[in-house]
Formats: C-alpha cells, structure tokens, sequence
C-alpha cells in the first residue's frame, strides 16, 4: 500500500479521505519510507499526530474525515470518530476547518468557495476507443522484475525510462504485465537504435544503469534480454538473522561497486543509496527514498549474471579496499549472489521446521522467530520478530554472519530442579539463542550429571574457557563440589533423592551438629569433609524451628502430665478441655515442621550471565562463588553428599527423614504416677502419652530406639529432674542407623503404640 506525505496547508479537497487516521498502527518501515529526509521517526510520529503533516492513502484503514449527510441534504466533512485517539483535538479541529477553508482544492488546481464540500455527482466516462498507434512505432524494449510493481515502489522505490536517441526523445512510459517471477515493463519506440535503460529515484540514476545500452527488438517479439531482482539484506547473530541499524551496504559486479547504500541509524534500518561511485567515494545521501530492498541483476542480455556481490561493513569502504579488491576480502565481509538460489528461495514452500538454520538465500516465512526485544540481545541488531517486517514477499539474503564476541570468564552454577532424562535436562536450559559452542562448553564441563540427572545435582555454568591459573582453579573446585554430589545422589533411589532435597537443610543441620561433637561412629563423621560447618542462614534458621518445636512438645507434655495427675486425684481426665489444648498445640506444631521442609534461605539469581550465555528464560543461574567462598552455601556440593551418604546408611530402617519425638520429664511422669498404687503407672502413662500424641515412631523393634544405636539426648530448658527425651533429629548421622522417620503430612499426628518403649527404656537408663 503507498503513502505520501502532504502539510496541511497543501491539503486538497479530493484527498480528504484519502487522510490515514491509522498511522499510529503502522510498522516502522513502512513510515520510513516516506520519513521526510533528516527528520527522527519519533518526531514525524509527533507532527503527524498533531496535524502539521498528514499521511495520505488511496486506501486508508480508517479514514480520519468522512462525509454526514445533514437534514436539508448537505453533506458535509466530519472527523471519524474511530480515528479521534490518534490525533490531538486541535489537529481535529484543523482538519474540519480546511474542508471549509476556501482554496482548500489548490493542489488540484480549483478551489472552493463553498463552507460545506459536496460530493460530485457522478458523471460516467465515455468510452475509450481504442486509438491505432502512430505510425513507425516499429520496436519495442522489455525487462523484467522479479516483484510485482508495488513492492518495487515501496520497497526500492525507482523508475526506469530508455534514453534517447538522435532522433526520439526519452521514453518512460510503460505497460506492465504479470510474469511467472514478478512483472514485465514493456515500451514502443520508432527506431531500433541502443538506448540506455536507467533505473532512477526522481532525477537521480542508480548504479545499475551504468551498463552498456540496450538493444530493442522488432514490435511482438516478446523477448526479455534484461531482469532485475530485489532482495531483503540482513545478517546473522548466533543463529538469528536481523537487521542492522547502523553501517554500509555495497553492491559489487565483476569486482565494480555499483551502489553503496548508508543504513539510517538512530534504530532505523532502512537504508538509501549515495553518491559514491567506483571512482569517487562520497557518502551524502544520494536519494530522497529509503529502501528496505536492494535492486540486483537477474540478466544481462539474455544471460543469468554472475560475479555480483552483496558486501556489509560498520563503516564506510575506503579508498584502498575499493582498490583492492580481490575474492578473500569479498568472501570475509559479503555473500557472492546465486539468481537461481533466489528464485528458488521465492517460490511457494512449506515453511520450516523451529528452529530454522539461517541460509544465504532465505524464504521470508522462515527467518521469522518469537523475540520480545527490538534488538538482537547484546547488538544493534533489529529482531525479525513480525511477519510485517518481511511482507514483501523478496527474498531474504544473508549478507554476512557476525562473529559472537568472546565472553570473559565468568563462573556460575544451578541445580536441577527434578530427576529427569539428561537430554530432556539440556532442552530445559539451552535456548533457540544459545550459541552452539556456548552449549558445547557447558556439556564439556558436566561430565559428572547422572543421566537420568538427579533432583539437586550442581550443573556447572561457565562463560569460556578458563585462562588464567587462578580461573582454571575457581573451575576445578566448582567441579569437585559438583562431582561430589552426583556420585552419592547417582546412589540413591527416587524417593530417597526426593527427601534428601525436601529437607536438606534440616538435615544438613545435624550433619554438621554431629560431626562438631564428634560422636564416636562410622556414621557421624562426615564422609566429604568440608571448611564451613555452619552456615549462618541455614543454621539459625533450622534452630529457631526446632526451638519452637521442643517449646512446643514442653507444652504438649505440661498438658498431659496436667491432666494424668488430675486423674489420679479425681478420677479421670477432662478430656473436653484436654483435647481442645492439644488441637491448638498441634496446629502449631504441623506450622513449625513444615516449615522444615522449606528452604531458609533465597540464592540471589546470577540474570547477567544467563544474558550472556542466551540460556533459557526458566533457567536460575547463580554465581558460583556463593558455593567456593563466603557466599550463600559454601561447599554446598559435599554438604548435599553428607546428607546422601546419611540417608544412604539410614535407607534399609523403615522411613527416613525428621523423627518426631516426645519432649517429656520422666520425673514429671514419675511424680505423677507416684500416687497410683497399681504399681503400673509408666506403663499406663506411657499408654496415655501415645494415645495424646496419636503417632508413630517408626524403626523402634527392640527395647532400644533403633536397632544398634542409642537417641541423641538434648537438654530442653525448664525441665530439671532427669534427662529430657526430645527426639527431632536423624539417627543415621548418630548411631549408624535412622531412629525411624515421619511420613508426609503424618507429622505431629502419629505417636502410637511403640511410645512405651521408650518411655521404659528412658525409666531403665534413670
């Protein structure tokens, strides 16, 4: 669709509706190509919306004025209100005042009187009666383009005439028929003398008129002896073809620079042709037409072209490369053009398969790819991300591949987040955008994944190659760490990996507890030794949680021993206001350890060099240096292999996880039961006790908690007459095998029968 650009003061009244009130919704090509020469897109937006230049269209989208009909039958000019969001009110109200405005006709060479414009009445043309040609129109001259004459004015926006001859003037009238590639210009001439075939933007030649001239043949013989094709030229970033915004592109024949084309800037990537030449090098802006294609030869008399190039440099070509030439420097800055290859690449194909591998020549359907961004990440390049931006229909040819440039070596680390296929694993990383040597890389330095990968395996993340010593250290020790837990996740089963991620902290924490007691067992000492024991985050977090827990079960226990001790004296427990107290203890017991199965602590995302490397959008990348010095979690790599090796040793004694025990006085109990004169009162408090904590513990099958181990015995505060049960850790970092375990939501809810054990067993160790 063409478009042009008038002031409102040149405004005539046949061109009232032809006023685009839909600019604002056009793409930025398109307005670029009748951008006003040295005014900023933004700013012909601006004068656009403001009414001090207007768009005009022979079919707008929606019209900014349209016609009302009054009652006395009068029609007048109004502004569409579909188009009133577009405009400022006062370019609103200037638009209906020029349809009022005497002389508002000028450019069509009447004027109005009138303050209404009224519709003409229509009036049928006569006939056209076919006019024989004048005599001696002998010859006639034919070319070809391989588009139709729209995309030629919009997208390259020349002319062509033949020149004259001694005896005919110039000719720039043609006709136009569909050929099976595009459109045939076809014009008569009187005599059969050579004329130059010039290709121009108003009065100023293109550099592929300078050729020998053309030969005309005798009228109705048909024949097509020159062609000229049009091409959309990008390059290509990583596997991506975009736009530049910035720099030159040149046309070379036979080793000749035919055009040298400045691309706009300032974002813009449309381009216009100046007046170098072969001889002379000037890089002023040689035509008021941006382009958005570049014109090539298709034949010269009857024969395909070859030798031509397409050539893309940041900067202007300078005096010395223009004169030397040769094929290297042509192949390491362009694309030598292959006709055949384009025509192909322009007829009708299934579109290809995601992701598309950029080719020279390219169909336009498939150098369009899903990106937000205006630009390629980290370039000038504007993203192919609209199909609008290659409605043309030309082919696409890929100038030249810009070389990625280099990362400097940075280091980062994530986890993954779920056992699965290692294939699968890499998909869920890589973009479309990740380089392949990028993807390359980080599979070289991850040799260690499992495949399936386990939940919570290290993935190491490095930019490059390391240079230095000092890089290729900070390397070796984030894949020691990784190595690490791989070998001991690779161990275990599913569930098991899945309990080792869920409380990993809890867990963590009493690996580090044991071995800073060194408990006297294979079991408690740790298998990966490691510099930091405690980590701040994840040890205050993990006991502020188990204080509240014990706080809690001291409650629990002051209501049960409440409660025996009045029934030994009255004769029974009030089990209404019992139960309702244990109820709302045992809410709060179920928040604290869930709150154990959650990470403590937040690893700030490392975004910079998910950037760099083009990863997945899904991807947490971290730095790795929270894991090799003061970060976040130091060692995490051998800390995750502690707790796997834990959970190893514990795996075959029932449930593994956080053992939830029972906070008790067993002098309290002692006390309480002294009065019963039964002389079973342990065993009946005991009784009562699981059925008030109504859970299991798990593991317990002899008179001892845990075959071959002892509990770890913590002191809880207030109580004082004897050692305090308070089970809440994991026995396979204590005595080389788990005291047993809880099971999902059973936590707090499942104290059972096996509670007598080690009530009697804490009565036989007083």
């Amino acid at each position: 669709m063409g478009y042009r650009v008038v002031k409102l003061s040149e405004l005539a009244s046949y061109e009232f509706g032809n006023i685009e009130g839909a600019f604002a919704e056009l793409g930025e090509r398109e307005l670029e190509r009748v951008l006003p020469q040295g005014m900023a897109l933004n700013s012909f937006k601006a004068q656009l919306q403001e009414g001090q230049l207007i768009l005009l269209s022979d079919a707008p989208n929606t019209p900014a004025l349209s016609l009302s009909s009054a009652p006395s039958g009068e029609k007048t000019w109004q502004f569409n209100t579909a188009a009133q969001s577009r405009f400022s009110p006062q370019a609103q109200t200037a638009f209906v005042s020029r349809t009022k405005a005497k002389g508002s006709s000028s450019r069509s060479g009447g004027s109005s009187d009138t303050q209404a414009v009224s519709e003409p009445a229509y009036t049928p043309q006569p006939p056209v009666e076919d006019r024989p040609e004048k005599p001696g129109v002998n010859y006639e001259y034919l070319f070809e383009v391989a588009c139709s004459e729209e995309v030629l004015a919009s997208e390259v926006g020349c002319q062509f005439a033949l020149g004259k001859t001694p005896k005919e003037a110039s000719i720039v009238t043609w006709e136009t028929k569909p050929s099976e590639h595009g459109t045939v210009f076809s014009a008569k001439a009187t005599n059969g003398a050579p004329r130059k075939l010039i290709a121009k933007v108003a009065n100023t030649e293109k550099g592929v008129s300078n050729k020998e001239p053309v030969k005309l043949k005798p009228k109705d013989t048909g024949a097509v002896r020159e062609a000229f094709i049009p091409v959309v030229p990008t390059v290509q970033l990583g596997s991506r073809l975009g736009f530049p915004t910035e720099g030159f592109y040149y046309h070379f024949h036979n080793n000749k620079l035919v055009q040298e084309y400045k691309i706009l800037g300032e974002d813009r990537w449309a381009f216009y042709a100046t007046r170098s030449t072969h001889e002379k090098l000037n890089t002023e802006q040689g035509t008021n037409k941006y382009q958005g294609a570049i014109l090539l030869y298709w034949k010269i008399d009857s024969k395909v072209v070859k030798d031509q190039h397409l050539v893309y440099l940041d900067q202007a070509i300078t005096r010395e490369q223009l004169d030397n030439l040769n094929d290297d420097w042509l192949a390491e800055h362009g694309a030598p053009i292959d006709v055949p290859a384009l025509l192909a690449a322009m007829q009708p194909q299934q579109a290809a398969e995601k992701p598309y591998k950029p080719q020279t020549f390219n169909a336009p359907a498939n150098v369009v790819y899903d990106h937000k961004e205006r630009l390629l990440m980290g370039s000038s390049l504007k993203a192919i991300n609209n199909e609008r931006l290659v409605e043309s229909g030309l082919p696409v040819v890929k100038v030249k591949t810009l070389p990625s440039e280099e990362l400097a070596f940075d280091l980062g680390y994530c986890q993954v987040d779920k056992t699965q296929p290692l294939d699968d694993y890499w998909r869920a990383l890589f973009s479309e955008d990740t380089p392949a040597d990028i993807q390359s890389l980080i599979k070289k330095y991850n040799e260690h994944l499992n495949n399936p990968v386990r939940e919570g395996e290290i993935v190491v993340v490095p930019t490059s190659e390391p240079k230095s010593e000092e890089e290729k250290s900070r390397l070796d020790a984030l894949i020691d760490e990784a190595k690490a837990a791989s070998i001991e996740l690779g161990k275990l089963s599913d569930d098991l990996v899945a309990t080792t991620n869920r409380y990993f902290e809890l867990l963590d924490y009493y690996a580090n507890e044991s071995s800073k007691d060194q408990v006297e067992s294979s079991a408690a000492s740790l298998a990966y030794g490691h510099a930091s024991m405690g980590v701040g985050a994840i040890a205050s977090g993990v006991s502020k949680h188990l204080t509240n827990i014990n706080n809690i079960l001291l409650d629990i226990n002051e209501v049960y021993v409440t409660q025996v001790a009045m029934a030994s004296r009255v004769g029974g427990i009030n089990y209404g206001a019992f139960i309702s107290e244990r109820t709302a203890l045992f809410k709060k017991l179920d928040g604290s350890f869930s709150a154990l199965s959650k990470r403590s602590i937040n690893v700030p995302a490392y975004v910079q060099i998910k950037k760099n490397l083009k990863l997945s959008k899904r991807s947490i990348i971290h730095n790795a240096d929270e894991i090799l010095s003061k970060g976040f979690v130091p060692n995490l790599g051998k800390r995750i292999a502690n707790v796997a090796v834990g959970i190893s040793a514990a795996k075959g004694l029932g449930y593994v996880g956080m053992l939830l025990g029972v906070a008790s006085s067993a002098s309290n109990i002692y006390d309480a039961c002294s009065i019963d004169s039964t002389g079973n009162c342990g065993k009946v408090s005991s009784e009562e006790a699981g059925g008030i904590f109504g859970s299991l513990i798990f593991g317990a099958a002899t008179g001892k908690l845990a075959a071959g181990g002892v509990a770890l015995m913590l002191g809880v505060a207030g109580i004082t007459a004897a050692p305090v049960i308070a089970i809440a850790s994991v026995g396979a970092f204590v005595a080389g095998g788990a005291m047993g375990g809880m099971k999902g939501a059973d936590i707090g809810k499942r104290i059972g029968e096996q509670i007598y054990i080690a009530y009697e067993w804490a009565f036989e160790e007083l």
